[in-house]
């Protein structure tokens, strides 16, 4: 059972445009990403675009991408930065959400069980739009039989929520959180206290 709450803000047309144009030009060999060592300021990461053998659609297509992300024509690499604005001409700035927005995000996508909505443990999810529907989305199921066929399942309260073993799009999703939760991690494991008991 789905109980919704609110509408989910639909994405920018532009977005989705580059997004798709990204997809298709990098099946192409069209656009490298690779991260280049720098003294002073360490890793950096340069998305570059290739001119060399590139069929006509494809170069149409990275000519496209310039336009949408605003990229000077003769820029050939650009340096990912993390910023809510727009820096230098050589810089591709991207804001992202934060973990816990993309979890938040996720979890709409859940089926919640109607007992946890009647005891107020759950919030309903956000609504869809009618004009999404059959896009192939994520979805997390949930019931009281453990799975059959799982690609990840865990047991709460009584209850089992799953993604599909065939459900190439929920997995590709769930793995991609997975891998921003590997980037997430900073730094090294802080020692813990030793305590010494003496032996007589």
């Amino acid at each position: 059972m789905r109980r919704r709450l609110a509408r989910r803000a639909r994405a920018d047309p532009d977005f989705l445009r580059v997004l798709q144009l990204l997809r298709e030009v990098q099946a192409s060999d069209g656009i490298g990403i690779r991260v280049e060592e720098h003294k002073d300021s360490g890793p950096t990461t340069v998305l570059f675009f290739r001119r060399e053998g590139l069929p006509p659609e494809i170069v149409e297509k990275t000519v496209e991408i310039r336009r949408l992300l605003q990229i000077p024509p003769d820029m050939q690499q650009l340096t990912l930065v993390y910023s809510p604005v727009r820096g230098k001409d050589d810089e591709l700035a991207v804001n992202s959400r934060s973990m816990i927005q993309i979890m938040g995000a996720f979890s709409s996508y859940m089926d919640i069980p109607a007992e946890h909505l009647a005891d107020n443990s759950a919030a309903p999810a956000f609504a869809g739009d009618a004009s999404d529907a059959g896009k192939g989305k994520v979805h997390i199921f949930s019931g009281k039989d453990e799975p059959d066929s799982a690609f990840a399942s865990v047991q709460y309260r009584g209850y089992w929520f799953w993604v599909e073993n065939g459900d190439w799009q929920s997995k590709r999703a769930l793995t991609a959180i997975m891998f921003f939760f590997t980037l997430a991690q900073t730094g090294t494991v802080e020692n813990l206290p030793v305590v010494t008991i003496p032996a007589q």
